[in-house]
This record gives structure tokens, sequence and C-alpha cells, in this order.
């Protein structure tokens, strides 16, 4: 149902999953991330932090934490969030970029250049990290070097 945009009957059907079996880490994350697509940041994190309890490796949940944190604004916890997943999934292109994206909102640019540089060591015709790496660079002055990211991402 969440694969097809039908975000609310997917809450529902995992809410009544949770309903008979309230263990089911898979069915709290999958709330998560439904209501996470339906805008619900507050409700995510929740979600997400009920999972991390169970499961404090779990990767993608902490990514997607931090993905919720920054959308409510709390980019250090996202950071932090962030650096969790990391050092657990180091190879994970998308939350370097997550994570530069979040260093970038408070203003430490020259981390933020690393981890978008690190994204695409992993994948180097990654669009997304190549735009935001040439936007930091932009951001922090270094404007002839912001143009050959912007044409990597065309």
């Amino acid at each position: 149902m969440q694969e097809i945009g039908q975000l609310e009957d997917a809450i529902a059907s995992y809410r009544r999953a949770l309903e008979l079996d309230p263990q089911l880490v898979m069915a709290q994350y999958g709330l998560g991330n439904a209501l996470q697509a339906n805008g619900r940041y507050a409700d995510a994190v929740a979600k997400y932090r009920l999972v991390l309890h169970s499961n404090p490796e779990f990767a993608a949940a902490l990514g997607n934490l931090g993905n919720a944190l920054q959308a409510l604004g709390s980019n250090d916890e996202a950071i932090a969030s962030y650096r969790r997943a990391l050092a657990i999934a180091p190879g994970e292109a998308l939350l370097h970029v997550n994570l530069g994206t979040a260093l970038r909102n408070v203003g430490e640019t020259d981390e933020a250049v690393a981890s978008f540089r690190r994204a695409l060591q992993i994948v180097p015709d990654m669009a997304d990290a190549h735009y935001n790496l040439g936007s930091a660079l932009a951001g922090g002055g270094q404007l002839q070097d912001a143009p050959a990211c912007y044409r990597r991402v065309l």
C-alpha cells in the first residue's frame, strides 16, 4: 500500500499488525517509514526509536531516524544518528550524502564536503552527491570547483 501511495491504508495495516504482535520490529520500522512518507516526522521518530531500542545496530533505522530528525530541524541529533549508522554501514553512500546535508545545515561546510566526497568514492555517478558537493563548495566560497559538480549531475 505504501509503495502505491496509499499511506493512510499502509499506516492502518502496520498498526493492525502491531496490535496482533507488538514485538514485530519490522512492522514498527515500516510504520515509521509510512509515517515519515506522510510527513508525520515526530511520529516517525518515535517509531524508529522503538525499533532501535530492540535493535540498536539497525543501520537503515538509524538513517531514517536521521532523515526524520533533519526534517524536524534537529540537525545535531540527525548528525549523531547518521554517524551511528555509518559506523555500522560505512559503505552506504546515501548515508554519507544525508550526513553531509545535515553538516552543511549547521555550517560545517568542510565536513559536509568530505561526506559528499566519501559518497562519490562509493558511488561515483551519484547525482545527489555531485549536486550537494557543488552546493557545499559554492556555499564555502570555492566557486571555481562547483560548476564541474553541476555538470556531472547533468
